[in-house]
């Protein structure tokens, strides 16, 4: 059975939804919304998107997009654990551009956490972990998703890990996963933002 409640968290700023998933996995998913947990950046590295395809630019379109992902997946005697938050921000350059903020070693605990009783959870994106998380918005980006949101950044500011949870697969897959939610609005039926999560996340199974 898949739960889902409507909540406020994290110094109740922000609502979000808490979704049980199937094998005792767990996520809480903001839409057009984040958590307020940017971090100090060691590197902010920057890839440009643009695509064979697209000969005459992409066209700009006004309003921004938020999203955020935490999930916590139980395999075997461990548990695998991740969040992302992802923002785009629409401009006229007619491309699409990936900026992802890479951490420095001066990472704050992240105490509440859904992971905080199996883990040690640290706000930040990890250099170890940037690739993937790069990997994984390319790769779910297909033509259809680059028209949708047109010209932009898509701006990678929000993230934690866990000390032995986290995982280059596990921020791969949630990077896939927060790249499908920035397309949902606040009001999209639960049962499509559970799908997503199930489809994308519990890759990282």
């Amino acid at each position: 059975m898949n739960l889902i409640k409507i909540g406020k968290e994290l110094g109740g700023l922000h609502k979000m939804q808490t979704i049980n998933l199937d094998f005792h996995s767990r996520a809480r998913v903001w839409l057009k919304d984040k958590p307020r947990i940017i971090y100090p950046a060691l590197d902010i590295i920057t890839l440009d998107m643009i695509t064979k395809d697209i000969q005459t630019g992409l066209a700009y379109k006004p309003g921004r997009r938020q999203t955020a992902l935490e999930i916590i997946i139980p395999v075997g005697p461990r548990v695998c654990y991740g969040l992302l938050g992802a923002e785009f921000i629409p401009n006229n350059f007619g491309k699409l551009s990936v900026e992802v903020r890479v951490s420095t070693e001066n990472e704050s605990i992240f105490h509440r956490s859904i992971a905080d009783e199996f883990d040690t959870v640290k706000i930040g994106l990890p250099e170890e972990y940037s690739q993937s998380v790069i990997d994984g918005i390319v790769n779910s980006l297909n033509n259809q998703i680059i028209q949708t949101l047109g010209s932009g950044v898509i701006k990678i500011e929000q993230a934690a890990h866990g000390e032995i949870s986290s995982s280059k697969k596990m921020f791969r897959n949630i990077a896939a996963t927060v790249i499908q939610l920035l397309l949902l609005d606040q009001v999209s039926p639960q049962e499509e933002v559970t799908e997503i999560v199930k489809t994308y996340g519990l890759a990282s199974k």
